[in-house]
């Protein structure tokens, strides 16, 4: 039997279509894969974490690497300054200064090499570090020896370094660490928040002002670019003006009657190569164009090289070479790059080897002075110095004293300068009244005073063989001053009636008679004598009694009285002259100025105008010359002064130098915009005031290049043989060493070659300077040693031979 069975389908139980099942699958697969790509955005962010914190940590480790690069620079600088036992003076990049490189390379024949590059970790070795071809560094060069391998530190494009490897220091994955370092001296270059516009006045470029140091050579398109340049940063006044409110006072302008705006870190980085390092499109201030200017305010090209670019690469050669285009920076062919020249922030301060403040020889008591000098000379010549110094400077006529070892006295060289200049008298053998025998005598002594506006002598006297006669009432400017003791029976010739007369009967003298000038000193409250003379012994004609006046006589030529030249043969004892110029003028044509300024240095280098001897006391041979009594800067010795000795001093100037509200505190030694002399480039010399005035091709800031790096130069001297710069001054102990221990080795300057080579110049032209830049023009010391000094001494003021501000370029990488 059959059973039938019947199934229904209600509305509520599920149906599954083909349709629905593939919906299902395709959401499987989507979910499956969008787990998978959750998983690979997981791994790939883990790997981006662990990159990044990869990246993060070799970023921290290249900076903990210039961190310690930087701290090494700063231990090699605090071990740089003086005072530090065994430290150098100095700041030169030589073996004393590793750490320093050259600020600009050198062309030899068809390369540009360095000098000197940095070695601030002392690991390179010298023959590593110098002269270093300046080559393309391209992205190309790997690490193979850290001693050859070339390094790019400021970013041009040019090999300015070599990379080291840092001690002690590796990766965190254990890699060792590079560095590429370039340390250059800002004190090379020109300041120019301080430097100002050549007035054109010779009077004008005492060097007594920063703003005596120019930027006239480094505008491009001449007066119109000048004042948009000074204009930029707030041009009121002159360039003393400029001086008092600016330049001595760069860190707090006084804005009290002008506002400044002066060039700042922006213009920094762009003379630097770091403002938008290789966009030489942007301009700041100090290079901005305006309608008014044509083409750049100051010749700043840029000297950067792309990377393996060789016609780019000669490009910048020619920015190296002052020769191509020329120097004129108005021409359009000139393509030398002067930012390598200028910054906005230099200094250093007036400290000696000691590490202590320089004595401000226009300020300085005698202890301070007395200190000073004996660093280098004699205590007896350091006390007479001193005392010369003061009375040289003060505004007195007062003779100032010191008593060296209780019992030995000094004293000062001063105004009123008086001479003995001459002797006369008469005599005659007659009988008396009684018909007795009888000798008429008459005398008469005469003084002589070179500068009639010297005071009036107070206090003086004549001592004859020991008797006082008081010389008084010389007034009214006059120059001579005669004293008569005249017998009407024995007449002298007649006085000039311009000269002061006198009638003292005891001047009577003889043969071996000694006669003494003498004035009075307050500070011991008795006399010195400052001149003297023994009248001759009987001689001819000379204290005969022939009844004719006979005359014995100095030679009171200008400059020559001091070297007291009598006419010891007698020659012209016939021939008396009381009251004007002698007659006698002695074969010797050396001339010695012998005339305190009384008045303030105003460069420090004028203290080669100083005797070193006692003027008064010293027994004067008829061959002494300068180098005998002065002091010689010629001397290697005294050019050591320089390093004690200063005219520029913030802490007596009565100004805020440094901006911290009190003015003249004694740690206020900082000075802006000087050059320094041993790492300067010879174009930046020539801005300074007659340096280059007679030499249109910059031949004297040639050579003191060559100098200073011991090279020769064409058509000048070579300096390169030590025996050649002793041989050029005749003096021995000349410093066979590189670069200038002190500013006054720049007197030495003088190697063989042409006029134009020779800091000497104006000594060697057998002409009196009637003008600037002598310190005394129209003198008629023709040749002195003021002369051949005078360059030197006008930029002495701004000058230096070290610095305390550095630019240091770092450049590290790993592995």
């Amino acid at each position: 039997m059959k059973r039938k069975h019947e199934s229904r389908i209600t509305s509520h139980e599920p149906r599954v279509t083909s349709h629905e099942i593939g919906s299902a699958l395709i959401l499987t697969v989507v979910l499956t894969s969008l787990l998978a790509v959750i998983g690979v955005m997981f791994v790939m962010t883990a790997r981006v974490d662990k990159m990044a914190t990869s990246a993060i940590s070799e970023n921290r480790e290249l900076n903990f690497a210039v961190e310690t690069v930087i701290a090494e620079i700063s231990q090699k600088l605090v071990l740089d300054v003086p005072g530090v036992a065994g430290q150098e003076y100095y700041d030169y990049p030589d073996g004393d200064n590793l750490w320093l490189a050259s600020l600009e390379p050198y062309k030899d024949g068809a390369d540009y090499k360095w000098r000197r590059i940095s070695d601030v970790t002392e690991s390179l070795g010298r023959s590593a570090v110098e002269d270093v071809n300046a080559v393309i560094v391209g992205e190309s060069d790997k690490i193979t020896d850290p001693n050859n391998q070339l390094a790019d530190a400021d970013g041009d494009g040019v090999a300015d370094s070599k990379w080291i490897e840092l001690k002690n220091m590796t990766s965190n994955k254990g890699k060792p660490i590079f560095a590429a370092i370039r340390v250059i001296d800002n004190g090379g270059m020109i300041n120019i928040n301080t430097v100002f516009a050549n007035p054109g006045g010779a009077d004008q470029r005492k060097g007594d002002k920063l703003t005596n140091i120019y930027i006239d050579g480094l505008v491009k398109t001449g007066t119109n670019d000048i004042a948009k340049f000074l204009d930029n940063r707030g041009n009121f006044g002159d360039a003393q003006l400029y001086h008092i409110e600016v330049s001595r006072r760069i860190e707090n302008p006084d804005t009290t009657i002008h506002q400044y705006t002066l060039y700042d870190t922006s213009d920094e980085l762009e003379l630097r190569n770091r403002y938008i390092i290789f966009n030489e499109s942007v301009f700041t201030r100090l290079e901005s164009k305006d309608p008014l200017c044509l083409g750049n305010s100051l010749q700043v090209n840029n000297a950067w090289t792309p990377v393996d670019d060789s016609a780019a690469f000669e490009s910048w050669k020619r920015r190296m070479d002052p020769n191509d285009g020329g120097l004129d920076p108005s021409e359009s062919d000139n393509h030398y790059s002067f930012r390598k020249f200028l910054t906005t922030y230099n200094f250093d301060r007036i400290i000696n080897p000691e590490g202590r403040k320089m004595v401000n020889i226009n300020e300085a008591d005698f202890d301070d002075l007395y200190g000073a000098i004996k660093k280098v000379d004699t205590n007896e010549v350091a006390v007479q110095t001193a005392l010369n110094l003061i009375d040289f400077r003060d505004n007195d006529s007062n003779v100032t004293h010191h008593r060296l070892y209780g019992s030995q006295d000094y004293y000062g060289f001063e105004r009123p300068c008086i001479y003995i200049s001459e002797l006369v008298h008469n005599f005659i053998s007659g009988l008396d009244p009684m018909g007795k025998p009888i000798i008429y005598k008459s005398y008469a002594i005469e003084l002589y005073k070179p500068h009639a506006g010297d005071d009036d002598p107070c206090n003086w006297r004549l001592m004859i063989d020991g008797s006082p006669i008081p010389v008084n009432n010389w007034t009214g400017g006059k120059q001579f001053y005669v004293m008569v003791n005249e017998d009407p029976c024995a007449p002298l010739p007649p006085i000039d009636p311009n000269a002061v007369t006198k009638d003292p009967a005891a001047i009577v003298f003889g043969g071996a008679t000694e006669i003494k000038l003498q004035r009075y000193v307050a500070e011991i409250s008795g006399y010195i004598t400052v001149d003297y003379r023994v009248v001759p012994l009987h001689s001819g004609n000379w204290l005969a009694e022939d009844g004719k006046a006979h005359s014995f006589q100095r030679d009171i030529t200008r400059h020559k009285c001091i070297r007291r030249l009598w006419d010891d043969t007698l020659s012209r004892v016939d021939f008396p002259t009381l009251g004007s110029a002698n007659g006698y003028i002695d074969p010797s044509a050396q001339v010695i100025q012998a005339h305190p300024a009384n008045k303030e240095f105003t460069n420090v280098g004028e203290i080669g105008m100083l005797f070193r001897e006692d003027v008064y006391g010293r027994i004067w041979n008829s061959t002494d010359t300068e180098t005998d009594v002065r002091l010689d800067l010629a001397n290697p010795d005294y050019q050591q002064l320089f390093k004690y000795l200063t005219v520029f001093d913030p802490t007596s100037d009565n100004i805020d130098n440094d901006g911290d509200g009190t003015p003249d505190e004694p740690d206020e030694l900082k000075v802006p915009g000087r050059i320094n002399i041993n790492t300067a480039p010879w174009y930046v010399i020539a801005q300074l005031p007659w340096v280059s005035n007679h030499t249109p091709d910059y031949e004297l800031a040639r050579a003191i290049v060559a100098y200073r790096d011991k090279t020769s130069l064409s058509g000048g001297p070579d300096y390169s043989d030590p025996a050649g710069r002793e041989g050029a001054t005749g003096i021995t102990g000349i410093r066979e060493e590189l670069g200038f221990a002190s500013i006054g080795e720049l007197a030495t300057v003088i190697g063989s070659g042409t006029d134009v080579y020779r800091m000497d110049y104006y000594k060697l032209d057998s002409v009196d300077l009637t003008n600037f830049p002598d310190l005394t023009p129209g003198d008629n010391a023709i040749d002195d040693f003021e002369e051949r000094d005078v360059i030197f001494a006008r930029i002495s003021n701004l000058v230096t031979v070290r610095s305390d501000v550095f630019t240091a370029y770092i450049l590290v990488r790993i592995g």
